[in-house]
């Protein structure tokens, strides 16, 4: 709990949004480093950094030895200025994050959840979440900048509304926003999962000093569904109506099975979950594999968990499963390797750590297919912040969103 809190004085000019910007971003920051991050004079610097002070954005923390031996004084976002909520919606379950106004996490909670309980039950839960934090940390609704909550389906932009969400049923043109808006008086705001996963990596590779080689990058998202967080020049990308990066319907093979979105042969009906437990439960019932054979005599089904541990434990057809749907993963990432030729492929979602071997294809097909240009500085690897990208990407969205930075 926070000592004290006070809203600042004024609402945010364009200028000072741009001092924030790199604490955000990098951190705490001298004046002389926010003046070379911002391409202002030191006195113009001075006259926004001065305004940002007084009225309670930021605050000094502390002083870095500097170049002739005198101490400069640090700058840093103001935790006791607010906070900021956000949410992470998965097809099994919910995690609800409450942090400060300078993004020190303070709580994160997770709890199961089924989409298919719809979004009245859904959100209902998470607001109980919520309002649980709210209470435990003695924050009031009027102490609350932000809500930003990531969903498992395309959302439309601005709207808002989810669009197409194939795996979430009762949830077509549903408004987060409007629902959120019916309980709080907190700015909301929705985005994709992915893409919130992708700023979260950017703010994670920024705060570690990754440098311009850093700032074109895509996150891959294999989860309940697939996705692609597209990071361009430093700038999220989500096409002209927020839909870019969808790559679960992209097709792979025209007479493949039939995917729930109507289409055949989509990429997550070829490597997906289902596909994957398919295969599983084929091999265990054909006897491809003794491992399967007897973990489905037992069971009577198989999960993923099973064809993980069936492959760490040498079973040679387990393996091939989960190596084969890598490379149809791979096949479509080396055609987004050859069009935004990215120096990273970050590869995020709980079917990423199925087992080494799903990395091990995409690497193959993305280093095999795709151009020699496009892949001679490219790094194919986790997510740098694991299952924890998405929560912190919610709440960038959210300050970037309430200074105006960032549509949500």
């Amino acid at each position: 709990m926070l000592e004290s809190f006070q809203l600042p004085a004024t609402t945010l000019l364009g200028e000072e949004t741009e001092v924030l910007a790199p604490l955000l971003w990098q951190g705490a920051q001298t004046r002389q480093q926010l003046a070379f991050a911002i391409r202002h004079s030191r006195s113009k610097l001075g006259q926004l950094l001065d305004g940002l002070l007084h009225a309670g954005w930021v605050e000094e923390m502390g002083q870095r030895d500097s170049v002739g031996g005198r101490k400069a004084a640090l700058y840093g976002l103001n935790p006791a200025c607010g906070h900021h909520l956000g949410v992470e919606l998965s097809s099994r379950e919910v995690r609800v994050v409450l942090a400060d106004a300078a993004l020190n996490i303070l709580e994160v909670q997770t709890e199961p959840t089924l989409l298919t309980q719809g979004p009245g039950v859904v959100m209902a839960r998470i607001r109980q979440i919520m309002d649980g934090l709210l209470k435990t940390h003695h924050i009031s609704q009027d102490q609350v900048l932000g809500l930003s909550m990531g969903v498992p389906s395309p959302v439309e932009k601005p709207s808002g509304l989810l669009v197409g969400p194939n795996l979430m049923p009762g949830w077509e043109g549903f408004s987060v926003r409007d629902d959120f808006s019916h309980h709080y008086n907190i700015p909301v705001h929705v985005d994709n999962t992915t893409n919130l996963m992708a700023l979260g990596e950017l703010w994670h590779a920024r705060r570690q000093g990754e440098g311009p080689q850093f700032e074109s990058f895509l996150v891959l998202n294999l989860s309940s569904t697939f996705g692609a967080g597209m990071v361009i020049a430093g700038q999220l990308y989500r096409g002209s109506s927020g839909g870019a990066g969808e790559i679960a319907h992209m097709p792979l093979d025209p007479e493949g099975p039939r995917c729930h979105c109507g289409q055949q042969g989509c990429l997550e009906r070829m490597a997906g979950a289902q596909a994957l437990l398919e295969q599983a439960t084929e091999a265990g019932t054909q006897g491809k594999s003794r491992y399967l054979h007897h973990l489905l005599s037992q069971q009577g089904s198989l999960s993923l968990q099973d064809l993980t541990r069936a492959a760490g434990a040498g079973d040679a057809e387990a393996s091939r499963i989960i190596h084969s749907a890598g490379l149809k993963i791979g096949q479509v990432l080396a055609g987004l390797t050859n069009m935004l030729c990215p120096s990273h492929i970050l590869v995020g979602g709980e079917l990423a750590h199925i087992g080494p071997l799903m990395l091990a294809g995409i690497r193959q097909s993305v280093y095999g297919r795709a151009m020699p240009l496009a892949t001679r500085k490219l790094n194919v690897d986790y997510t740098r912040l694991g299952k924890h990208s998405g929560l912190r990407g919610s709440l960038v969205h959210s300050i970037l969103c309430h200074w105006g930075l960032q549509g949500g």
